[in-house]
């Protein structure tokens, strides 16, 4: 509860009566602050704005077995109330209402203690349309973003991921099961880092295409995919990263269709990847046991180590405009730059 920020310098504010089990929302504008909009329930968080504006509050009530909840699209004049049997999830992702930027918004509903799960999908006009989870699938297993195409996507390591779309259709994704980590290229086309043995890939899961693996699994910084503006695709992987270990960084560029522009595999604990352009992407790889920052270039041509520098990157390089690269290393309580030709 509380006051969320609106569209155009409104914003709203979320009261609860307990005795009442009701929830108040109060519009405020530079005109003033709004009557009550009284919703039956107790509040599930304050009003969740969308990118366009469209508001949303979600409620609950609960008497005995008897679960209620309660979706409500509020305007500046009025508010639309669907109540359905169940209760909103409680578990990561996917326990508040996820908005898309044309006003959709997502939320998962159990109906206990043996009923389905359903995703709700509100839209803008306050009608609300219940979708089953797909078959085989366990809601509790996935992780969900919304994408640009105003989809929720669901991806989990167990199982294969799946969109919703605002008009209420589910559809699976092709080689998706294993996945890590979910991002978006330029153009919208989803693309997942997957676990495949002690191997990790990237594999666009709008057509199935896969990459070649790299050496790692499931270990490091948990930042495995970059995309770059062209829509090149880096994805990292680490290996040997418990203690003692001689710890691995392998990167390979690819395109969106899975073909192999790069890639290589040195010693490192981690890694920062910088997209270029043109197919061609700088992997900035620091090593403990040396404590020295190696720099490689992926290519057309190839993986190229650029040069070697004493001390610890803190990041990626950085474009100049006069066609060189700029990294900066920390080594001895001292901060070096470094320039480098791209």
């Amino acid at each position: 509860m509380g006051v969320t920020a609106g569209a155009g310098g409104s914003a709203y504010l979320t009261t609860a009566d307990d005795a009442a089990a009701t929830t108040s929302v109060h519009v405020i504008t530079s005109a003033g602050i709004s009557d009550p909009f009284v919703i039956p329930g107790y509040a599930r968080g304050g009003v969740v704005v969308a990118p366009n504006g469209t508001a949303y509050q979600l409620s609950e009530y609960s008497s005995g077995l008897d679960e209620k909840s309660y979706i409500s699209t509020i305007t500046p004049t009025g508010v639309v109330t669907k109540d359905f049997d169940g209760e909103f999830g409680y578990f990561g992702s996917g326990d508040s209402l996820q908005v898309a930027a044309d006003g959709t918004g997502y939320v998962v509903i159990f109906d206990y203690p043996s009923g389905p799960v359903r995703w709700a999908v509100a839209h803008p006009d306050g009608e609300v349309t219940l979708v089953p989870q797909p078959a085989g699938t366990d809601v509790l297993d996935y992780t969900f973003e919304i994408g640009p195409d105003n989809k929720l996507y669901a991806y989990s390591f167990f199982d294969p991921a799946y969109t919703v779309s605002p008009a209420g259709a589910t559809t699976i994704l092709p080689n998706s099961s294993g996945a890590l980590e979910l991002e978006f290229g330029p153009t919208g086309t989803p693309f997942i880092a997957q676990l495949s043995g002690s191997s990790t890939q990237f594999v666009n899961i709008s057509t199935g295409a896969e990459s070649a693996t790299i050496p790692g699994g499931n270990q490091g910084d948990f930042d495995r995919l970059t995309i770059g503006s062209d829509g090149t695709v880096f994805v990292k992987a680490y290996a040997g990263t418990n203690p003692g270990d001689t710890a691995e960084v392998s990167v390979l560029a690819g395109t969106a269709a899975g073909a192999t522009i790069a890639s290589f595999t040195d010693l490192g604990n981690t890694a920062y990847v910088t997209p270029a352009g043109g197919g061609v992407g700088y992997v900035t790889v620091y090593d403990i046991a040396s404590d020295t920052t190696k720099v490689w270039k992926l290519s057309s041509n190839g993986a190229e180590q650029l040069d070697t520098f004493s001390g610890m990157a803190v990041g990626g390089v950085a474009f100049g405009g006069n066609g060189k690269l700029y990294l900066t290393t920390s080594a001895d309580a001292q901060t070096q730059l470094h320039i480098l030709d791209a």
